[in-house]
């Protein structure tokens, strides 16, 4: 604008007063196409918001695009923010804390055990599991049996006992 009021005040041309300014011509000839769309956009967002009340901006944008808007992301973003719709994060409930007293504490040795089956399928054939009984005192390892496939059907057939029996035998023919 200042091109345009120096050349018109001194008579020069555009052409001549813009390169002695420094200044580009196409900055006088741009103008700006843009409709501002916002109320549009609002209007299509709280529709869309009103029909699809868990819905946030992801899917109200997927939607909207669907229904062939070509509406930037950035856009509708900012238009979803000013009508304040963002679905709010759930409060978390207090988790509450119980005691239990049924269980109590091994005070000596042998007073109670644990045990515990690991699993491990390398190739879908090869199946291991892994038998742990520890002592719940001491938390020392009583006995780990390393066996292929059906540890677990042996478990429910013999009872823990019997099974225990079976796999101390075999530890020590090892």
């Amino acid at each position: 604008m200042v091109v345009r009021e120096i050349s018109t005040q001194f008579g020069g041309s555009i052409r001549r007063t813009s390169r002695v300014l420094g200044q580009r011509r196409a900055g006088l000839y741009y103008h700006h196409k843009r409709v501002n769309q916002d109320s549009q956009i609002q209007a299509e967002l709280t529709r869309l918001a009103g029909e699809h009340i868990n819905w946030g901006l992801g899917l109200l944008y997927g939607k909207i695009r669907l229904e062939g808007h070509l509406w930037n992301r950035k856009r509708v973003y900012r238009n979803y923010k000013a009508l304040d719709l963002h679905l709010r994060k759930p409060v978390k409930r207090k988790k509450i804390k119980r005691d239990n007293p049924g269980t109590l504490a091994a005070t000596c040795i042998n007073e109670g055990w644990s045990i515990d089956f690991l699993s491990d399928t390398v190739i879908e054939d090869n199946k291991t599991r892994i038998l742990n009984v520890m002592d719940e005192y001491s938390r020392k390892c009583l006995l780990t049996v390393r066996r292929c496939d059906r540890c677990s059907e042996d478990l429910q057939g013999k009872g823990i006992g019997g099974f225990l029996k079976t796999a101390h035998h075999r530890l020590w023919q090892a």
